[in-house]
């Protein structure tokens, strides 16, 4: 391994540090983005409440999967090179 490799090494694990994190943000400003979007206030119409409370399932599990992502690639060893 060359100079330049081995320095190149530190660079891209805080890279992928980075990306990781900025990954659990999204995923977490996602769910929260789920729970703002299930509370609906009673005398809201029907129609409006079952879109309502379908995009905020959607969101809650679409953030709960980018949140949960890193972890389950780091634990399964997926994402080394």
């Amino acid at each position: 391994m060359s100079t330049h490799e081995s320095s190149a090494l530190p660079e891209r694990r805080e890279r992928r540090r980075r990306k990781r994190r900025s990954l659990q943000w999204g995923g977490l400003g996602l769910m929260a983005a789920g729970f703002v979007s299930l509370a609906v206030p009673p005398s809201t119409e029907y129609g409006v409440v079952l879109v309502r409370v379908a995009l905020g399932f959607a969101l809650l599990v679409g953030g709960l999967f980018a949140a949960l992502l890193p972890i389950f690639v780091d634990a399964l060893g997926l994402g080394e090179d």
